[in-house]
């Protein structure tokens, strides 16, 4: 199993909420409360100044619990120093918050456009239709696209 393979099996069971990003002195920063399930099991603070990020388990319990899990993941490559690297609490919020920015990002382009993938696209490209989604567009893509369309992003939303 890839490393993209195990963090896509495990991060379905967490999400992240209350999530508030700003711009610190050096970088981005953020707050966010990361839940497992419905339980929520740490706040999670990057001040953006370039230093570490700061989690504030709820209890010690929950703590080891996560790090196991993280342990558990097989090693990815970061090209950031060109070697592999172990999974860390930080690398898994930041691809957590990751997602998170890009499927708010699509929600804002769908209240006036219309995105769509299909199935030669990568699975961040989509194409758009700078016309809102109606049932006419809908029947546009289905009819020129077939068995290729992938997905309206817009159905996400609705």
């Amino acid at each position: 199993m890839t490393s993209e393979q195990a963090i896509s099996s495990v991060k379905k069971d967490y999400q992240i909420k209350n999530v508030k990003t700003f711009m610190g002195m050096d970088f981005h920063g953020y707050n966010l409360s990361l839940y497992k399930g419905k339980t929520k099991i740490a706040e999670v603070i990057n001040d953006g100044s370039g230093g570490m990020t700061y989690f504030q388990y709820t209890n010690q319990e929950v703590q080891k619990e996560f790090e196991t899990m993280l342990k558990s993941l097989p090693k990815y490559y970061d090209s950031d120093f060109g070697e592999e690297s172990e999974i860390d609490d930080e690398t898994f919020v930041c691809i957590l918050l990751d997602e998170y920015e890009f499927e708010k990002r699509l929600k804002r382009e769908c209240k006036k456009k219309t995105l769509y993938r299909l199935k030669e696209y990568g699975p961040d490209q989509y194409g758009i239709i700078k016309s809102e989604f109606t049932p006419k567009v809908k029947e546009y893509l289905i009819t020129k696209y077939r068995d290729n369309l992938v997905e309206i992003v817009n159905e996400r939303f609705n």
